[in-house]
């Protein structure tokens, strides 16, 4: 069997985790193992794919470029 790692720093309802969603429900029809590393905690299109292991990870969004990259790195 074939695995595939995803990993997507922001699971919010924008266009690529809507995106990678439908890769992900691909690869599982296909009996890919999928395993998507994403921040915890937030709602998304990313929530609720009963067949992909979910991995939480911190990350925090910030508008500031300076904070953006320290959670990014933190992350």
């Amino acid at each position: 069997m074939s695995r595939i790692i995803a990993i997507h720093l922001l699971n919010d309802y924008s266009g690529s985790p809507k995106v990678l969603m439908q890769l992900l429900k691909t690869w599982t029809r296909k009996n890919i193992e999928a395993h998507l590393f994403t921040s915890g905690g937030t709602r998304g299109f990313l929530s609720d794919l009963p067949e992909v292991t979910r991995h939480p990870i911190w990350y925090r969004f910030s508008q500031n470029p300076l904070i953006k990259g320290c959670n990014f790195f933190i992350s």
